[in-house]
């Protein structure tokens, strides 16, 4: 049981992780900008800070929730989302984008809030969106364990939250003007794709496919010619 609960301290791999995203948020010459006619039409509402400063506790909540619940799903949407953030690294070093943010006179407590997440977070490296990814993974794994748990009232309505809040904070990073819609639709795909190839491989086998193998080369190796 305490080997058990020590795997739940994998989750500290997304903070660590998260530290490549302050090394690469950077404009370094050349920047793309991938703003569509639909973006400018969207408005910019102040008040979408709020699900978007709750995406750190909700992130964090929900996966262990599905510790508990379900571990093979935890151990799955980790996965997912740790390979999905370093795909994301690497599109950022290739095609480097730019959201250009609106002028915020106002001084009020929202403003100043949305004030404070662009001082500390640049406009750049925004495709895919990091926000979208880890949202929408946790969506997806919502629709997954509701269908696993046996049918309650409660377990319903906690997984309809999550998918709520999922979608709210996707929702919170256009109207915050943080990211277009190429971003999330660009982190929507990986999630998708992600989530194909480890439902396939049932997640553990891609994580013993390299011991395997090496297991496979000993025994050949020990193997008589």
């Amino acid at each position: 049981m305490n080997q058990r609960i020590a795997k739940l301290g994998y989750i500290f791999s997304l903070p660590i992780l998260g530290i490549g995203y302050g090394v690469l948020n950077q404009n370094d010459g050349l920047v793309f900008s991938v703003i569509t006619d639909i973006d400018r039409l969207i408005p910019f509402v102040k008040y979408f800070i709020i699900p978007y400063l709750l995406w750190v506790p909700f992130l964090g909540g929900m996966l262990v929730y599905f510790f508990y619940k379900d571990y093979l799903l935890y151990k799955k949407q980790l996965i997912m989302i740790n390979v999905g953030v370093l795909l994301c690294y690497l599109i950022y070093l290739v095609f480097p984008t730019t959201v250009p943010r609106p002028l915020l006179p106002e001084t009020d407590f929202f403003s100043n809030l949305v004030k404070l997440l662009y001082s500390w977070d640049n406009p750049y490296n925004a495709l895919p969106s990091i926000h979208v990814l880890t949202s929408y993974s946790i969506l997806v794994g919502c629709l997954e364990l509701s269908k696993r748990l046996p049918r309650s009232r409660m377990i319903g309505i906690f997984m309809t939250l999550g998918i709520l809040m999922s979608i709210v904070i996707i929702l919170s990073t256009l109207f915050l003007k943080q990211h277009t819609i190429l971003d999330g639709i660009a982190s929507i795909a990986i999630v998708n794709i992600l989530n194909h190839v480890l439902t396939v491989t049932e997640g553990k086998e891609l994580i013993l496919w390299p011991k395997k193998r090496f297991l496979l080369s000993m025994m050949k190796s020990k193997l008589p010619s």
